[in-house]
């Protein structure tokens, strides 16, 4: 049974791949070394499976993002070469229709981190931005060559059309007062709003009804993923231990809209997954 796998390019433009039957494409080990090694080592390929290609990759934003695939069929497999065949193209539209981003606090461990950039890719955020709270016990020496590889291996097994930005943008007070703090901050400007998922605020209203109270005024239902729009939400959750005493005040102060998940105290990974699942959810 033929078989079909999803890779995004990491080296060749989307302009250079041949979209012709009559015009192969050849795979080496110094052309997109990451998918040859996949295909050849890894998955073992043969002729008749399907390769889809993609163009969009680390670091494209939500507004600018390509949504093409590109369709081969393996003609054959070597161990020194992967012949394709283009057999078609068409438009992934599995993106959400707004711009959703997470802003996340560092987490004390490295794999609750990789794990929660895993899911939010899979949840359709369009980008992660990593900042250090007052609580935060890793630092911000991360390896984001690996961090990247997880959210693009995410991206792919999720059929996403491109992979979601990374960024790392140190301390997160100064992070708030910078983008929030401004009522002329660009990221006001293009109408992305920070919610922020506050532990035992039972009088806050819910994720869902911040959102429906934005969605008349901003919220822009585009039909493509190349949209010039860049409405949305960004969650903020906290580390583990919550927000500081100082943090708290800040947010007050820059009147962020807060929301509640409930009576009970959630791990930051549940709380990351199931907000983002709200959001994603509610488009």
């Amino acid at each position: 049974m033929a078989r079909t796998y999803r890779f995004f390019l990491r080296h060749l433009a989307r302009e250079s791949l041949p979209v012709r039957p009559e015009l192969p494409l050849r795979l080496t080990e110094t052309l997109e070394p990451d998918i040859f090694y996949q295909l050849v080592k890894v998955l073992r390929v043969s002729a008749g499976d399907r390769v889809v290609l993609m163009a969009g990759v680390a670091g494209t934003s939500w507004a600018t993002a390509g949504g093409d695939e590109f369709e081969y069929d393996v003609e054959s497999a070597q161990k020194k070469e992967v012949i394709l065949r283009f057999a078609g193209r068409r438009k992934n539209e599995n993106e959400l229709d707004f711009s959703l981003e997470l802003l996340l606090c560092l987490p004390n461990k490295p794999d609750k981190l990789e794990m929660i950039l895993q899911k939010a890719v899979e949840l359709g955020v369009a980008a992660v931005t990593l900042v250090e709270g007052d609580f935060s016990r890793m630092k911000h020496n991360l390896r984001t060559d690996r961090l990247e590889k997880i959210m693009t291996e995410a991206a792919e097994q999720s059929e996403r059309a491109f992979v979601p930005v990374l960024a790392d943008a140190g301390k997160l007070r100064d992070y708030l007062e910078k983008t929030a703090g401004s009522e002329k901050s660009s990221r006001d400007a293009e109408g992305q709003s920070i919610f922020v998922a506050m532990e035992r605020t039972f009088n806050t209203r819910s994720l869902p009804e911040l959102m429906e109270q934005r969605r008349p005024a901003n919220y822009a239902q585009i039909s493509h993923i190349s949209d010039n729009s860049t409405t949305g939400i960004t969650i903020l959750i906290g580390p583990e231990g919550g927000f500081s005493p100082e943090e708290k005040v800040l947010i007050e102060k820059l009147k962020l809209p807060c929301f509640s998940l409930g009576r009970r105290i959630l791990r930051m990974e549940t709380a990351a997954i199931v907000s983002l699942g709200i959001a994603a959810g509610l488009s």
